[in-house]
């Protein structure tokens, strides 16, 4: 985080995934056997960034996701 903070690394966030409004229940892009598969909509900053949020769903209960 202190790189993030004073800028010497870019990150993003990649939540949304096609025309679906970003919320859990939409969510395709899992994560299974240390792996995220799955697509999302292009990232603000995303060719350069070093370090990425993903929002994945797990398989477990809406609150485990």
């Amino acid at each position: 985080l202190p790189k993030l903070a004073s800028g010497e690394i870019v990150g993003t966030v990649a939540v949304s995934e096609g025309l679906h409004a970003a919320h859990p229940r939409n969510i395709e892009a899992k994560f299974a056997g240390g792996k995220v598969s799955g697509v999302k909509q292009p990232v603000a900053d995303g060719a350069a960034a070093s370090v990425a949020i993903v929002a994945v769903n797990t398989g477990g209960s809406l609150g485990e996701q």
